[in-house]
């Protein structure tokens, strides 16, 4: 039988619900003993629909079902974040035999509409994820529990609430020709979740998705009673994530076992392969794991791999008070001909009362690229951080095992390409753990330098790009509007000091420039070709500017700078920063690269989860700039605002946080520079305190360049005060052998405006700054010369041009 949903009323408009007349449809093939039903081509408006017994549900090429699912609670949840609901769906059933989805259609869950939170202002820590869910969001999109004979052909299915297709349950079940399109930063958006089902057939399938690609897990306590996860294939399937590739376990205490997963690709992830016997016991999320799995008898062979973390393998430890420790295991688990590329080692680790055993890597081909810290150099975590090591820089040894018997590596080859930093020589650093090596071939591997810990490679570093995130605006009440307002009580001393400037200014040593991305100063960074950038260049060497200050990342509002901005993504890709940086070394540019941190140092009360939080952030945006080739430093811009009176708590959180970059920073490369921008305030009545404050907080910083942000020309203060607040810096930096810089106003606010600065500054304001300072700093910094002192600006920033060239 076969029966098109149009006969039942289905309007195919996009609009009119026609979830009744699809779901008459299938109640009636079923009644009569099964067969098709068909959707036509168009876009069918649908809740919930439930297919039946020995139902084909077939959708035609050019077909689409858009999801009309809003958020229901589960009135069953017990756990303290109900972001789901397990019992909704799009499309599925429960205890359902000789089902099918088939065709070439699309299904749409439209959660970017229904189900995410794009702009709730928290900060959520997994890489890759932008959105926050909001409660009650169907588990799985496409949904069958407990059921047999299950087929998924050919569909498409794209933008799913929770996870794309999540199979409970169930036996001989097959999903092949699949493509699955989620957003790269939804939460929890898992391709393919194939939980306590046994004889699974994955195959020829196309992932793209926001967590895991495909997971294998055994949530017994979900089912409600136990059955393995187990005669499970996976072939020639390619998957991108922001999370894991592949990953068996994580959730449930049922066995994993009699696996193979052949010829697939896994490119531009987290982690290639997760073997997870548990997460924490006490999870928050409801995922109830009381003795974890047993993990037993899985091949992995003929893979690529291209991820941050190639293999990670988990076993947590037993909670304080748990009644009996968690007794999972990986057992018999092999790997062959696998191709691999990552820039941080791999983890496996057991727990000393189950550790892992029985672990062999064969023709294993592992490229290790990038600069390594020395985060994990002494000691690695434990539990190691399983999401929240990307903060950090990682495992700086290929392999790094815990609690482990009978791993085994042989006939592999590891080259260390492009890479620098810590990375050890060492294949593998053991903790409790039997390790056999047998014919590993090792490629450029670092050799020991004086420094202890430190190695040297005889190959560059590693060229990659930061994330570049969009600029903020502030508002005329925000406190960085209140503290640049305009000054303007005592106009005829500032017209007296600007009068002879002019006449009087002496050549500046240097001049710099401070650009913010992208097409916000005058030219248009994704698009501008090398030459673009060298005539730019080349107009800043008129103006004696020699170096260039690029903002890499902004505000930690907007979110870590691993995270992907979906307005400028085109911007995450390595030509532009590449061509900039082609023209620059032609053209003998030296360049800082730096971003924001979060506004917590602005608050009186900086407490120490916000200074944790801090650091965290700071690591990783230094982790993904540090990847950039022929940069002379790094830049810091911290709004750490000194409010007139002393804060011993916030001084010694800002000293903590001012030495962890330093340290960070040298810790890579001794060589680099680093320039640190603090917004702070100075008025001549407070200047002990001033001093104090300072000098408290940079005491053993290792900085090597102040550039203080505020002190500029008019804008914070009047510019009679300027020599003795540049003489305070003077004597600050000078205690402390750091080198100052100062900051010239080349623009006017002209009252605050939303829409930022608008209006080059005269060649007398600029002038007088010049005069002011200049005994007291060694280098000046023309901040957004790139637009104050272009054709762009009118005749004010010609002007402006002319003068800054005549100097």
């Amino acid at each position: 039988m076969q029966l098109n949903i149009l006969d039942f009323g289905a309007v195919p408009d996009g609009c009119t619900d026609a979830t009744a007349a699809v779901q008459q449809a299938i109640d009636l093939c079923s009644a009569k003993g099964g067969g098709r039903v068909v959707i036509p081509a168009g876009t069918f408006a649908c809740d919930m629909i439930t297919l039946k017994d020995n139902i084909e549900f077939h959708m035609e090429q050019g077909s689409r079902i858009n999801s009309l699912l809003k958020p229901v609670p589960d009135p069953n949840a017990t756990c303290e974040e109900p972001s789901s609901n397990p019992h909704r769906w799009l499309i599925g059933g429960r205890k359902l035999k000789n089902v099918s989805i088939t065709g070439f259609g699309i299904i749409d869950g439209r959660a970017e509409i229904h189900f995410w939170n794009k702009n709730d202002g928290l900060e959520h820590p997994l890489y890759g994820q932008r959105f926050w869910p909001q409660l009650h969001r169907p588990k799985g999109m496409i949904h069958f529990r407990e059921s047999s004979g299950i087929v998924i052909r050919d569909v498409t299915l794209i933008d799913p609430p929770c996870y794309c297709l999540w199979l409970l349950g169930c036996d001989i079940c097959e999903v092949s020709g699949v493509r699955i399109d989620a957003d790269l930063r939804g939460p929890n958006d898992d391709g393919i979740d194939i939980d306590c089902c046994s004889n699974v057939r994955i195959a020829n399938c196309d992932i793209i998705c926001g967590d895991d690609g495909i997971a294998l897990k055994s949530d017994t306590h979900e089912l409600g009673y136990d059955k393995a996860c187990e005669n499970i294939t996976i072939t020639n399937c390619r998957i991108h994530t922001t999370s894991d590739g592949i990953r068996l376990g994580y959730e449930g205490d049922g066995a994993i076992r009699r696996v193979t997963v052949s010829n697939c690709v896994i490119h531009d992830t987290m982690i290639g392969i997760s073997l997870m016997v548990a997460i924490s016991p006490n999870d928050i999320r409801g995922i109830n794991i009381y003795k974890g799995p047993e993990i037993t008898d899985v091949i992995f062979e003929n893979l690529i791999i291209d991820a941050f973390q190639t293999f990670n393998f988990q076993h947590p430890k037993s909670p304080v008070g748990c009644p009996e420790p968690i007794r999972g295991f990986l057992d018999r688990i092999f790997f062959r001909n696998i191709i691999a590329h990552a820039t941080r080692g791999s983890f496996l680790g057991g727990a000393p009362e189950s550790p892992i055993r029985h672990i062999e890597f064969s023709g294993l081909h592992m490229t290790l690229t990038g600069n390594m810290g020395k985060d994990f150099l002494q000691a690695v975590p434990d539990p190691y951080p399983v999401w929240s090591d990307l903060p950090y820089s990682g495992v700086p040894w290929p392999f790094y095992v815990r609690n482990a018997k009978n791993v085994i590596l042989r006939d592999s080859t590891i080259v260390w390409e492009n890479a620098g930093g810590f990375w050890q020589p060492e294949i593998v650093q053991c903790e409790n753990a039997t390790v056999t090596i047998e014919r590993v071939k090792t490629v450029n591997p670092p050799t020991q330098s004086d420094q202890p810990g430190e190695v040297i490679f005889p190959v560059g570093r590693h060229r990659g790009i930061p994330y570049f995130m969009p600029p903020v605006g502030f508002n005329e009440n925000s406190s960085l509007a209140k503290l640049i307002a305009v000054n303007e009580a005592n106009t005829d001393e500032i017209n007296q000091i600007q009068s002879n400037s002019l006449a009087t200014t002496s050549r500046v040593t240097a001049s710099f420039i401070y650009a913010h991305p992208p097409d916000y100063y005058g030219l248009p960074m994704l698009n501008a070709s090398v030459e673009a950038w060298k005539n730019v260049f080349r107009r800043f060497r008129e103006m004696h500017i020699d170096t260039v200050i690029f903002q890499a990342a902004l505000w930690r509002e907007l979110g870590e700078c691993f995270y992907r901005s979906k307005h400028f993504s085109d911007l995450t890709c390595y030509g532009v920063l590449e061509r900039m940086f082609a023209a620059a070394e032609e053209e003998k540019m030296q360049v800082f690269l730096g971003g924001y941190g979060s506004v917590a140092g602005w608050k009186k009360h900086f407490s120490e989860e916000a200074l944790m939080a801090e650091l965290q952030n700071h690591r990783a945006c230094f982790e993904e700039l540090c990847r950039i080739g022929k940069i002379s430093g790094m830049y810091f811009p911290s709004e750490t605002a000194f409010e007139g009176q002393r804060l011993p708590e916030k001084e010694q959180r800002m000293r903590t946080l001012y030495r962890h970059f330093s340290d960070m920073v040298k810790s890579k490369d001794a060589d680099l520079k680093i320039l640190v921008s603090p917004a702070t305030m100075h008025s001549p009545e407070q200047n002990a305190m001033f001093k104090d404050f300072w000098n408290a907080v940079l005491d053993s910083s290792n900085i090597d360049i102040l550039l203080p942000q505020d002190c500029i020309g008019n804008t914070c203060s009047k510019l009679s005060y300027m020599p003795e607040q540049w003489k305070a810096w003077k004597e600050i930096t000078d205690a402390h052998q750091i080198d100052l810089w100062c900051h010239l106003e080349i623009f006017e606010r002209r009252g605050y405006r939303p829409d930022h600065n608008l209006y080059p500054a005269t060649p007398e304001r600029v002038a007088a700054q010049i005069n002011q300072t200049a005994p007291y700093v060694s280098r000046f910094c023309c901040w957004e010369a790139l637009y104050f002192t272009s054709d762009e600006a009118g005749s004010e920033g010609k002007r402006l041009r002319q003068f800054l060239t005549q100097l």
